[in-house]
């Protein structure tokens, strides 16, 4: 789990964001996505993003990261 500022102000509920690393992502998303997860299509992706926007079943936003073993 990794924590970031923001400058964007605080709402209410309080605003939560995980993101998940894991060095085998394709697996971890399908996992998620049988749990209730749904994939966030419409995404602002970058070129060769290394993350994945999930849903849960609650509309919160969370990422899967690809991050290799080291």
């Amino acid at each position: 789990m990794s924590l970031q500022l923001t400058d964007s102000v605080a709402r209410e509920p309080v605003r939560l964001h995980l993101d998940l690393y894991t060095d085998a992502q394709a697996a971890q998303v399908e996992r998620l996505v049988e749990l209730g997860a749904t994939r966030v299509d419409d995404w602002r992706y970058p070129d060769n993003a290394d993350f994945v926007v999930l849903r849960d079943p609650e509309g919160n936003e969370f990422c899967v990261i690809g991050h290799a073993q080291l």
